[in-house]
């Protein structure tokens, strides 16, 4: 996880200072913002963009993993049916 000091703001600035914040992320002058709370990173800001991608991305994993799962399923179902046949 990578950003820039001008990203990390604490949540009472932001609270402070919303539109100005949001415009930021709206006229993409920052991608993100991570907002601090008691000096820890909480939470991130990011456009409906970048989410939508972000998304889409995480989806498309999903589906691979959950295909690799089902794959290896069948594979130890193959083997067990392949198992008994021998016995």
């Amino acid at each position: 996880m990578t950003y820039n000091t001008n990203e990390l703001v604490p949540s009472s600035k932001i609270v402070r200072n919303f539109w100005f914040y949001l415009s930021k992320i709206s006229n993409k002058e920052l991608d993100k913002i991570w907002i601090l709370r008691n000096n820890k990173l909480d939470a991130v800001i990011i456009s409906q963009k970048n989410y939508d991608w972000f998304e889409e991305y995480l989806e498309n994993n999903e589906i691979k993993i959950n295909q690799k799962k089902i794959k290896e399923e069948m594979k130890k179902s193959a083997n067990s049916w392949l198992s008994d046949l021998v016995i």
